[in-house]
């Protein structure tokens, strides 16, 4: 059975309880409580920004039926659940799960017993909240200060346990396990708990923070771990101990650790290989810390030589990765060689903070916040009388010249920069280098200027110690940017190089500048993409400013800008066009002295203007990251991050490059190249993909933060810092989403749910998103009915979103049961591009049959239930593969793997018709629903991998897979009448329907195979008039009534026209006066001869309606034709209809007949004529062309003269026909108009 469903669902329910008590729990009122929260109790929230609180336990008495809970919020009450008691060996067990907001506000449970009606409260617990946890260790500069008033004890500053000592160096008491407010009694220290109250008070949360620093303690002592992580007696374990018991081991958010005073009196050699390996225990230890902070320590008292080694070791380690970020705590005031007041406390807190709030919730990057780290040293000039250091690109430093400083004495001294600056492996403070002149910064660049080369080429800044016989602490002056932040102290860097430094050349600053390989998003008007460049200029030497952007062959735009100085700065910015082609660009900026002198500073190369587009998912959309093949005008952004993506964002990594140029680093994988580079062919335009597939993702683990949107460790969150870094936000073309290899072995619908909500963010965060391509995943090999539901799921994705577009890898080429070859990749992505490029920018073939064919509804005849009939697209081709040979020699039969009610082999015959596939099956009984492919296939099975068949278009696009389709009933025939049938016309009408939504009528003639779609009618149109292509054929009419989920039986039409309804010829018999006599030949079958007559001006009008083989028309006027049609009536129908023209015969009179009585003349005429009547008469005269049709009538009251114009009628003849009263006859006269 290919289809298997779980025999019973409690079985998963009564192992959890099985597996459930753990070996304390709480007894309270007669119940047993493994999960129960503690009073004062900070829950960690999740993504969606809640706190989840779990109650679990059990009763062994069996009057309860239920457990509720009672949740208030701020005294207010918030929710309410009710759980049954489920019971088994006689006892009854209970879980639940509520959640509670991440925000300033206390919650409150209230655990109710009940019975029937009847309930009695079993406890309470009051003061919960959500928020985040931190975690804090080290030295005493981590925890000092408990005692002091201005410690913080804030309601939403949470911590848990408490210190054995004031120092936290002796064994912890396991008792110690209770939840309080920080710092009452849980001991979190004036520094920590500072922390804490910007955190609530800037972002609005709880926070917890569980200290674990101890007093004077080593690197090695907070390293040191025993067999058992929760050791008591060690520094590490207590706090591992504390952590456990609140039960947040998977929900730290960061480490700080601020620690390394101690180790600088002789330990500082082994301190930075120590600190990597508690780091790398961390990780293990707390695997969802996202942070470790390293606060750089100050100058300590003591003359310790090795202590700027130590300072420089924990600068150095902040340059290795994002992981560990820190700040320098030179400069803090209130320093005393080793603590702080206070005050000094509050200032690292509110650095510290802003870190946190850089990397967990603003996520604004602001470079005047971070202290300044030294990238690198090198000369500045050829004789080495210049050093430049080179910091962060984003810093502007700014060097505190020469400060007057107090004494211990209260003494006024001079104390200079240059002071701390040491030319010489040892930075002792004694020394003295004379021949640094001075010290300025440019930009992020920092300039000594000496009068004489260096001996040694290394460079130390702050002296390794300092004496405090004058003061009581280093007291500067300091390097710093220009928000206050003081610069990391270095030790013995290297000055590597020469780079000549103009001191006297510009100062510029770029705040927006492209990259080299940036592709800046094209507007599809126009075509071009928009370069901005801003900055300014501080030197105050130039005129203006000038761009130049170009190609091999032209310059393509030049723009200039006069420079206007505002206290020496000079802001500047430009916004230049760049056309999307397939064309490299190289920009150019110079500054301008004068008319004949100008400065380059900054060149740009490779720019291009394109589209960009997302590949997002797991391994299938990665593809491996392994693709070698690349493409100029293939662009991506930024870098995959390690182990596939799944670990942390590194910030650094915004950098633009060719897709595939570095290996594994920025890979866009086989499947995602494959999509680029089609495009940008068919489009002949650059392409930028950035593939932020996770291989072993989730689809929960895709779900963007609502806490943290742009979080480094979500797939979410790397993909919107990448977009924002790009420059590409608002500018996404498109979305391909192919994923769900890993959730094919979950519970299903929280999957569907979880899908759901990305598809939400993605809409929020990309409002403009043009295709959004969906697939559906392929038969893999996880032994679950998940993986074919939520294959039906993505199946019907453009149901539930119309904006989305499904797209199926069903049979995709070197398929292994869980990946692809490199060729099936390739496919998949050319194929993708191509119906982007058919929905979204009109190329290529757009035919139905180009897509897959998707189910879109199934039926089951009333009239023949053995028939099935299965509906896809309209323009679809159908095609049904009987047999298919498996790779491993078994012949497959589709029949095995099409179920109808979960029961295979229950088609005896198939038959494709256009968009439909009927199905002929083995009994009659009534079918619920149908499945078409197996819901998975494992390696066991002897058709592993699943390769076919499969129901196919006639252009071999498999069709997709579907799982527990509905099989409706067909809406009943519909009636149909015959209205008429004949050579020019069959007509007929049918009843309506009040289910149907349309009709569509099918046509066939004999000489066709197939019916035919004549159309497509709404549901207010009953009937159906045609002229038939020709007689002596048998048309067949199908119509069928159609609604959203159902069809009708068809109704069956024939209608036959014989060749004995051809039409019979009408002859003329000898004519006579004033009459027209006719006839026509006799047919045998005839029930009725029809004959009509039109006279001029007039409409046919029935003349004869009988058996009569002849007919004399005595109603006519002489000189007047008339047209006469015959039709005759069989049982067949209504025959083709006969013509005949004919005129009465003409009596002329001319001058030369009637000179006594009647004259016309002139005649011929150009003009006027006159009719001379012989006499007074009464009557009408009228005029009349050859046709017998009647130009004009005059009346004739007693008079002897007509009078009338020819000019106005073409020429040739006429005729004057005249009666009067008196008259026997009419009189006609003929007169011919002339040029």
């Amino acid at each position: 059975m290919l289809h298997r469903h779980s025999a019973s669902f409690l079985l998963p329910v009564l192992l959890f309880f099985a597996v459930l008590i753990p070996t304390k729990a709480q007894q309270i009122n007669g119940f047993l409580f493994d999960k129960l929260p503690q009073d004062y109790q900070l829950y960690p929230r999740n993504e969606q920004n809640k706190g989840l609180i779990s109650i679990t336990g059990s009763s062994d008495s069996n009057q309860w039926n239920a457990i509720s809970i009672l949740v208030f919020r701020n005294t207010s009450r918030f929710s309410y659940t009710q759980v049954p008691i489920i019971y088994r060996q006689n006892r009854g067990y209970f879980h639940s799960q509520v959640s509670i907001e991440a925000e300033l506000a206390e919650y409150e449970l209230h655990i109710y017993a009940i019975k029937g009606k009847d309930s009695v409260l079993v406890t309470s617990k009051k003061n919960l909240v959500a928020g985040d946890v931190f975690l804090v260790s080290g030295q005493s500069n981590s925890y000092n200060g408990k005692e002091i008033k201005k410690v913080y004890q804030g309601e939403y500053a949470r911590s848990f346990g408490k210190y054995p000592n004031y120092t936290n160096t002796e064994n912890y008491n396991p008792a110690d396990t209770l939840w309080s407010i920080s710092n009452n009694p849980a001991d979190v220290g004036l520094w920590a708990s500072q922390i804490q109250k910007y955190i609530i008070e800037e972002q609005k949360i709880p926070v917890c923070i569980i200290n674990g620093g101890s007093g004077g303690s080593s690197m090695e002592y907070n390293l040191a771990r025993g067999t058992n992580p929760a050791d008591l007696t060690q520094s590490s374990g207590r706090l591992y101990y504390k952590v456990m018991k609140a039960g947040l081991l998977q929900s730290v958010r960061a480490f700080i650790y601020r620690q390394g005073e101690n180790d600088s009196n002789g330990n500082a050699l082994g301190w930075l290989q120590n600190f990597r390996k508690h780091a790398e225990i961390l990780k293990k230890e707390y695997p969802s810390i996202q942070k470790i902070y390293l606060p750089q320590i100050n100058v300590v008292d003591g003359n310790y030589a090795m202590q700027g080694l130590l300072r420089n070791d924990q600068r150095r380690i902040l340059q290795e990765g994002p992981f560990i970020q820190g700040f320098a705590t030179l400069g803090t005031t209130g320093y005393d060689g080793i603590h702080y007041t206070p005050e000094g406390y509050f200032q690292s807190a509110w650095e510290m903070y802003r870190l946190l709030d850089r990397d967990f919730y603003s996520k604004k990057i602001n470079p005047a916040f971070e202290s300044p780290n030294l990238q690198r040293a090198y000369f500045g000039a050829a004789d080495k009388k210049l050093i430049v250091l080179e910091f962060e690109e984003n810093q502007e430093m700014v060097v505190q010249q020469d400060t007057t400083l107090l004494t211990k004495l209260g003494q006024q001294l001079l104390r200079n920069i240059r002071e701390n600056f040491y030319l010489t492996s040892v930075s002792l403070p004694q020394l003295k280098f004379d021949e640094i002149k001075s010290i300025k910064a440019y930009g992020n660049k920092v300039v000594l200027k000496l009068d004489r080369a260096p001996k040694e080429e290394i460079i130390s800044y702050i002296p390794t110690y300092f004496p405090k016989d004058v003061f009581n602490q280093f007291p500067g002056p300091f390097l710093k940017n220009k928000g206050g932040m003081r610069a990391f102290s270095f030790e013995n860097i290297e000055i590597k190089g020469i780079e000549l430094f103009d001191t006297l050349a510009h100062i510029s600053r770029f705040q927006i500048i492209p990259q080299n390989y940036q592709l800046f998003p094209r507007d599809k008007k126009t075509n071009q993409g928009k370069i901005l460049i801003k900055g300014n200029e501080q030197s105050g030497l130039f005129m203006a400013i000038s761009t130049i952007l170009k190609t091999n062959t032209s310059v393509k735009v030049y723009q200039k800008k006069n420079l206007k100085y505002q206290n020496t700065v000079a802001e500047w910015s430009f916004d230049l066009p760049i056309n999307a082609e397939k064309t490299n660009h190289t920009l150019e900026i110079y500054l301008i002295k004068s008319a004949n002198d100008s400065v380059k500073i900054a060149t740009r190369t490779h720019l291009v203007a394109g589209d960009a587009i997302i590949v997002s998912g797991g391994i299938n959309a990665s593809a491996s990251f392994n693709e070698t093949e690349t493409d100029d005008f293939s662009r991506t952004f930024g870098r995959n991050s390690m182990d596939n993506n799944k670990i942390e964002y590194s910030r650094a990594d915004t950098l633009w490059s060719i897709a595939n140029s570095e290996g594994y680093a920025n890979n866009v994988g086989a499947f995602g190249f494959a999509i680029q580079k089609t495009l940008s062919d068919a489009l002949q335009i650059p392409i930028a993909l950035l593939n932020i597939s996770d291989h072993h993702s989730t689809s929960e683990s895709l779900l963007k933060s609502t806490m943290d949107p742009m979080l480094l460790r979500s797939n979410y969150g790397k993909m919107l810092y990448r977009i924002e870094k790009a420059g590409l936000k608002n500018q996404i073309r498109s979305y391909i989403f192919r994923h769900g290899e890993i959730d094919s072995d979950k519970l299903i619908q929280p999957t569907i749910s979880f899908v759901k909500q990305l598809i939400q963010g993605l809409k929020t965060d990309f409002p403009d998103l043009g295709a959004f391509i969906f697939c559906q995943n392929d038969i893999g090999n996880y032994p679950t009915e998940s993986a074919a539901i939520l294959r039906e799921f993505q199946r019907n994705i453009s149901e539930n979103y119309s904006h989305i577009i499904p797209f199926s890898t069903l049979g995709t080429k070197g398929f292994t049961g869980s990946i692809y070859s490199k060729e099936g990749y390739q496919n998949n992505g050319k194929e993708i591009a191509e119906l982007i490029l058919r929905l979204f920018f009109n190329q290529g073939n757009t035919e139905v049959e180009n897509a897959s064919p998707n189910l879109k509804k199934v039926i089951q005849s009333q009239s023949n239930p053995n028939k099935l009939t299965l509906v896809f697209e309209e323009g679809q081709n159908i095609q049904y593969p009987q047999t298919f040979i498996h790779p491993s020699g078994k012949k497959l039969d589709l029949n095995e793997f099409i179920s109808l009610d979960n029961f295979t082999f229950q088609i005896q015959n198939a038959k494709a018709r256009d968009h439909k596939l009927e199905l002929e099956l083995v009994s009659d009984k009534s079918r619920s629903s149908i499945s078409y492919l197996p819901s998975f296939v494992t390696s066991d099975y002897y058709f592993y991998p699943y390769l076919g068949p499969y129901i196919q278009n006639s252009k071999g696009k498999n069709a997709f897979s579907f799982y527990q389709v509905k099989v409706q009933k067909a809406m009943k025939a519909i009636p149909i009448t015959v209205k008429e049938k004949k050579w020019n016309a069959i007509s007929f009408q049918w009843e309506k329907l009040p289910s149907a939504s349309s009709y569509n009528l099918w046509r066939k003639l004999p000489n066709e195979s197939n019916f035919n779609l004549l159309g497509q009618f709404g549901p207010s149109t009953t009937s159906y008039t045609e002229i038939p292509k020709s007689l002596n054929l048998n048309y067949q009419y199908q119509l069928i009534a159609i609604n959203d989920s159902t069809e009708s039986d068809p109704t069956l039409l024939q209608i036959n026209l014989p060749d004995s309804l051809k039409s019979i010829p009408i002859s003329l018999v000898k004519q006579e006066k004033l009459s027209i006599p006719l006839s026509w030949p006799k047919v045998n079958d005839a029930v009725k001869y029809v004959l009509s007559r039109q006279a001029p001006g007039e409409t046919f009008k029935p003349i004869l309606q009988g058996t009569d083989l002849q007919y004399e028309d005595k109603n006519v006027s002489p000189g007047i034709s008339y047209v006469y049609k015959m039709q005759y009536f069989t049982e067949d129908g209504i025959s083709q209809t006969s013509y005949l023209k004919a005129r009465a015969e003409i009596t002329l009179s001319t001058e030369e007949e009637s000179k006594e009585k009647i004259r016309i003349f002139p005649n011929p005429s150009k003009s006027n004529v006159t009719v001379e009547l012989g006499e007074m008469i009464s009557g009408f005269a009228t005029l009349t062309n050859m046709d017998g049709r009647r130009l004009e009538e005059w009346p004739l009251a007693e008079q002897n003269t007509l009078r009338f114009s020819l000019a106005k009628y073409p020429e040739g003849i006429y005729f004057v026909q005249v009666k009067a009263v008196h008259w026997p006859a009419e009189i006609i006269l003929k007169v011919v108009k002339i040029p």
